[in-house]
């Protein structure tokens, strides 16, 4: 199925990013570890490509019901290396399950009855309710109000066709327990403070298709950090901008970054997935950038501050057209 569907899902799937905690197999408890041992031999190219298969057939199908039919929640793997020159293996369940409800509360809670009932149809929510109560051992309206804070909404997690107008507001508040955040056809800045591709762990997916590569054949780039440096960079750049940069708004966004990676274990790892964005950006100097222009904030240098977010600006705006031609 994977391969079969390779050529829709590239042409018609919405691009998104993802922002995912991975942790050591010791991190997870009992039960999930052996899950985790005993999962499937999928690398994450094809967890992603199943999942957007899955999503873009709920989307086309007759009858309106944006809930996924599997469950069951598959384990992203990465190896990281170590400073003795060997490898770690860190793990992240992909929880789409958990994903999907969560995005439903937020409807819910956003939308208009008439709209959300357009959406998410009452026999789809009813058959999905069941189905939940049997994955989480408990019911939809429990899970619910375990996880209280509203997750990201992306349009890949219910199937949607039509792109989210803003990345920034897709992170813009965390659900608890999950280990993953996404956004469609942007990055949030906030994310950017966690990485530099010139440091990190830099995985770059390619295809030998001249067909349906683009940009140099790129498909796809993952940057890997650990989390103790992820949040070495992202403390400082909170207090660099309370003191030199006040006026920008982001400082609660930085927090509840902050607030988030900080439920995880110190010694995990920190993955920026570009998805299919790395098509029309990679290699990307957003973070680059970035850092550039608080830097010459720093040293009140508004020349330099300008060009560096002027560089930044028109990289994404050209992806913001191709989203709204979409």
């Amino acid at each position: 199925m994977i391969e079969s569907g390779r050529s829709f899902q590239h042409e018609f799937a919405v691009p998104v990013a993802s922002l995912r905690i991975y942790e050591r197999l010791e991190a997870f408890p009992a039960g999930e570890q052996a899950k985790i041992l005993a999962r499937p031999d999928l690398t994450n190219q094809q967890i992603d490509a199943a999942e957007r298969e899955e999503a873009m057939q709920r989307s086309i199908q007759p009858d309106v019901d944006p809930f996924p039919k599997k469950l069951d929640s598959p384990y992203r793997a990465v190896s990281y290396p170590t400073e003795e020159g060997g490898f770690t293996s860190y793990y992240c369940p992909s929880q789409l399950t958990e994903r999907v409800a969560l995005a439903c509360a937020y409807f819910d809670d956003e939308m208009r009855p008439s709209v959300r009932e357009a959406i998410i149809p009452v026999p789809a929510r009813e058959s999905f309710s069941m189905r939940a109560a049997d994955y989480f051992g408990r019911s939809l309206d429990d899970f619910l109000r375990e996880h209280s804070a509203s997750a990201p909404i992306t349009d890949e997690t219910l199937g949607a066709e039509t792109p989210a107008e803003e990345a920034e507001q897709d992170s813009a508040a965390f659900g608890e327990g999950l280990y993953s955040q996404q956004s469609t056809w942007g990055i949030p800045t906030t994310w950017f403070w966690l990485i530099d591709p010139a440091e990190d762990v830099t995985v770059v997916e390619a295809t030998h298709d001249p067909q349906h590569g683009l940009n140099g054949d790129i498909t796809g780039a993952r940057v890997l950090v650990p989390m103790s440096q992820a949040l070495a960079r992202l403390t400082y750049t909170a207090a660099s901008m309370a003191l030199h940069a006040p006026q920008v708004d982001l400082f609660d966004d930085l927090t509840d970054l902050s607030r988030w990676l900080g439920r995880f274990s110190k010694d995990s790892i920190v993955e920026v997935d570009y998805g299919k964005l790395a098509q029309y950006v990679w290699p990307d100097d957003s973070s680059r950038d970035l850092r550039d222009w608080l830097e010459a904030i720093e040293d009140k240098d508004v020349t330099t501050a300008t060009l560096a977010y002027r560089r930044y600006m028109s990289r994404w705006l050209s992806v913001r057209g191709i989203s709204r031609s979409n």
